[in-house]
């Protein structure tokens, strides 16, 4: 084995054993402050292939505050959408889609959103860790206004054994928003962690971390999302 080759592997390992964990401390933390909204998100996710190139995902999303968990507005929090991509090659995929919300995480009023988005996967593998990266843009029509938003996310997804299909994955995703009086940015850190009950149904449950408007000399807002999602 020449001394690259090792010093890749060596990295691998040490993402896989050190940097979940590291992950889980910040978030963990994170739990305990008294600034953070605490919200569960329930979701749905149905995948097929149209084609060998094409393919679709189509997803429904509740949200309910942990805070104030008999929250009679939940589905105002409901969110659902509908992606697209396309293959160009192994690793290499564009796509886009739509999505559809009332109102937002920290906002009981509805403000309806209606949101077209386009994408690019970037997606390769190096010693049984799986990465990909996805920069999408978004053209967000909300009743307060018209916004445009970049997304960039790292992904990275470690098999817990090689023959059971179940998987840890930890992400990170960068936001900036330009609407008509504002900029801000976002920052969201997700880990979780994945139970394949059989080839066609698939259960993750996680954590993400959302530092929200960063940017904001008043400081950010900061929320923890519990996850769970089943798709097949």
């Amino acid at each position: 084995m020449d001394v690259e080759t090792y010093n890749v592997k060596r990295i691998s390992y040490l993402l896989r054993y050190l940097g979940i964990p590291l992950l889980f401390f910040v978030l963990a933390k994170d739990v305990n402050s008294q600034n953070t909204e605490r919200i569960w998100g329930p979701s749905v996710t149905y995948s097929w292939d149209q084609t060998d190139l094409i393919s679709f995902k189509l997803k429904a999303e509740l949200f309910t505050s942990l805070n104030n968990f008999n929250n009679t507005n939940v589905l105002k929090h409901a969110e659902s959408s509908l992606f697209f991509t396309y293959k160009l090659k192994n690793g290499v995929k564009i796509g886009g889609g739509y999505l559809y919300r009332q109102a937002s995480l920290l906002n009981s009023t509805p403000l309806h959103e209606n949101r077209i988005t386009e994408q690019l996967d970037l997606s390769g593998s190096v010693f049984g860790v799986n990465s990909s990266h996805r920069i999408r843009l978004e053209q967000r029509m909300r009743t307060q206004g018209f916004a445009n938003r970049g997304r960039y996310r790292l992904t990275m997804k470690f098999p817990h054994k090689n023959k059971s299909g179940n998987y840890f994955k930890a992400s990170d995703e960068v936001l900036f928003s330009l609407d008509e009086n504002d900029f801000s940015g976002d920052n969201r850190i997700f880990i979780g962690y994945g139970i394949t009950l059989n080839n066609d149904l698939v259960l993750e449950f996680g954590g993400e971390h959302r530092t929200n408007d960063f940017l904001e000399l008043s400081g950010p807002n900061h929320i923890f999302l519990f996850t769970t999602d089943i798709s097949f």
